[in-house]
């Protein structure tokens, strides 16, 4: 239980700088065309459930709110699929191009891992490195990316 409270005090904490929108989305003004954006996650050849992934607008994008927001997450379902969102789960993102970068910290290495900062891909994923995956969305063409094939770090020995 002590492991929940934990993370729901760290992703309220993360929400204004990742991307969750405060509050009710239907009171954010000026929101702009949203195409939607899906795809799936595999590591290691399965599907997997708890892939973070960061989406970062190469460049500016049409969405302002009153504190720029520089990227966006969300968190891949038990099947490995996603959806982007911007105001809500799964409404879009606005037309662009997107750097994908993702993270994973699995259930039963989630407080070692996180302790040390370090994920199963061993941060390749993550920046500076090189993102996973380049998109180009376009206004009212509904992307479907595709799966998205990741590999686990290997292990150091101890």
């Amino acid at each position: 239980m002590h492991l929940r409270r934990m993370l729901a005090v760290a992703l309220s904490l993360s929400c204004p700088l990742i991307g969750c929108s405060q509050g009710d989305p239907s009171r954010i003004k000026d929101k702009v065309p949203l195409t939607k954006v899906t795809g799936a996650i595999m590591v290691d050849g399965n599907p997997t459930g708890g892939v973070i992934l960061k989406y970062v607008p190469v460049g500016d994008i049409a969405e302002k709110r009153e504190a720029y927001i520089k990227s966006f997450t969300v968190m891949t379902n038990n099947d490995g699929a996603f959806a982007l969102k911007t105001y809500a789960r799964g409404d879009g993102v606005p037309a662009g191009e997107y750097k994908l970068y993702c993270q994973y910290f699995p259930p039963e290495e989630q407080v070692k891992r996180r302790e040390s900062g370090e994920d199963r891909f061993g941060g390749k994923y993550i920046p500076p490195k090189p993102p996973a995956k380049i998109i180009t969305v376009k206004t009212g063409e509904n992307l479907d990316v595709g799966t998205i094939e990741l590999k686990s770090a290997p292990r150091k020995s101890r």
